[in-house]
């Protein structure tokens, strides 16, 4: 009977990646080809796919800022995504992502008060993503004590998270304001997330720790542990596991996750938290198949989004781009909202 479920819940995980992977190429293809004017470019695409050689000087310039937007869309995505599994699973709490529990908000105000300090750290991204990880791991940590002073439960959790985001989005919300003159994106695009100024040098910069970290959660078997650890401490002992090992190990990630995609693209919300139940839904709760589609998952919503954001702006409305953190909390909080009523009604 095990290996029968074990070769449906591969079959089920197959199925998933295969379609999620054509419904990526299918976004990213459609984030390529359009831009700010009326209509799509598909001449972008053939520029793109010669690895940006060979090109003319115009459609070159276009393809790299819609490359840059495309893959930071992407790629934070899938940070948000994964980072959303590991907080859930850590804190054992569906409603748990990094946005709620406030390691976005202190991510934020770590960077901001850089800006504050030393205005000539602004081009420095990696030294960006340092000092956000430092904060997120501060916010992280701070509202995990509110939460066990205040009695440790699921409820409280998610109120002191909610505390400590209330509380340093008012003090990033100030700092950005005292130091827009130094920045290159507008401080209210940090605030609520957007791509419109992200550079295709600076890619690397979330590229490389959403994959690196989401391979190291594969390669040190990490997944397998959480599947132990949800079902508590005592469990993940009975298995061999570290329960401390776990949490901090995953609380480190998700931290520095959240912190890369802070730092290029500002504070993006919900998507932490649909991300893994999505996840799950499509391919059920076992973590080794959880972590590598909430990577999928993550970046082609975000990827989404960011398109929604551009046909917006494309709308007889006359409206000016809207940050993709917008478009991201219209979704999510709905989903927050069912959520809740789904778990009072049990």
């Amino acid at each position: 009977m095990s290996l029968e479920i074990y070769r449906k819940s591969v079959k089920r995980f197959l199925t998933a990646v295969l379609t999620l992977s054509i419904l990526a190429i299918l976004t990213l293809s459609t984030s390529l080809s359009l831009g700010t004017s009326k209509t799509f470019s598909w001449d972008v695409l053939p520029c793109v796919l010669s690895f940006l050689r060979g090109c003319d000087e115009g459609t070159l310039s276009i393809a790299k800022i819609r490359v840059a937007r495309t893959l930071a869309s992407f790629f934070g995505g899938s940070a948000l995504g994964v980072a959303g599994v590991l907080t859930q699973a850590i804190t054992r709490n569906p409603l748990a992502e990094p946005y709620i529990l406030g390691l976005s908000s202190t991510a934020l105000t770590a960077v901001a008060l850089t800006f504050l300090v030393s205005s000539s750290l602004v081009v420095y991204r990696g030294v960006m993503i340092l000092i956000a990880f430092a904060g997120a791991l501060i916010g992280y940590f701070l509202t995990l004590t509110l939460s066990r002073l205040a009695g440790n439960s699921s409820h409280s959790l998610i109120l002191a998270g909610i505390a400590v985001t209330s509380f340093f989005s008012g003090i990033s919300h100030i700092l950005l304001y005292l130091v827009q003159g130094v920045l290159r994106t507008p401080y209210v695009f940090l605030l609520m997330g957007s791509t419109s100024y992200v550079l295709l040098e600076e890619i690397n910069y979330i590229a490389i720790p959403t994959v690196l970290a989401t391979a190291a959660v594969l390669f040190l078997g990490l997944p397998k542990m959480l599947n132990a650890y949800i079902y508590g401490d005592e469990h993940a002992k009975q298995l061999g596991f570290n329960p401390k090992y776990v949490s901090t190990l995953s609380a480190f990630i998700s931290s520095l996750l959240t912190a890369s995609v802070v730092a290029v693209l500002g504070i993006i919300g919900f998507l932490g938290l649909a991300v893994p139940h999505i996840t799950r839904a499509l391919v059920g709760s076992d973590h080794r198949y959880v972590v590598p589609t909430a990577f999928v998952v993550g970046g082609l919503l975000l990827t989404l989004a960011d398109v929604c954001v551009r046909l917006i702006s494309l709308t007889p409305l006359g409206l000016s781009e809207l940050p993709v953190g917008i478009v991201t909390s219209v979704m999510g909080a709905p989903f927050l909202a069912y959520l809740i009523l789904r778990g009072g009604s049990r």
